[in-house]
């Protein structure tokens, strides 16, 4: 993914930056190891992210989430499920190209 030249994440606490930053982890992880796969695995030798619990709002009782990419050349976003809130990965519910998240 280009960056420009120098890209900064700033903000108070529990504002979201390492999320931004597991998140690209998590894609990059998934597409070097799992190319063609059907499922996110949460953890591999790079990220260990636990469960679906530990991934989501636990408040909320979610079981799903979405990522998000948008540059200047792209947008994408990648919906994920899962079947039981301590599962190890999601099943990929939803791709969307070009369009808002």
């Amino acid at each position: 993914m280009p960056l420009n030249g120098l890209t900064v994440l700033s903000g108070t606490n529990a504002s979201g930056k390492s999320t931004v930053l597991q998140g690209l982890v998590l894609l990059s992880q998934v597409l070097r190891e799992h190319e063609w796969a059907d499922k996110l695995l949460l953890n591999g030798p790079d990220l260990q992210m636990g469960t679906i619990t530990d991934v989501v709002n636990k408040l909320a009782g979610r079981r799903s989430f979405r990522i998000g990419l948008d540059s200047e050349h792209a947008r994408v976003s990648w919906s994920f499920e899962a079947s039981d809130r301590r599962a190890m990965s999601a099943d990929i519910a939803n791709v969307r190209l070009g369009e808002q998240y």
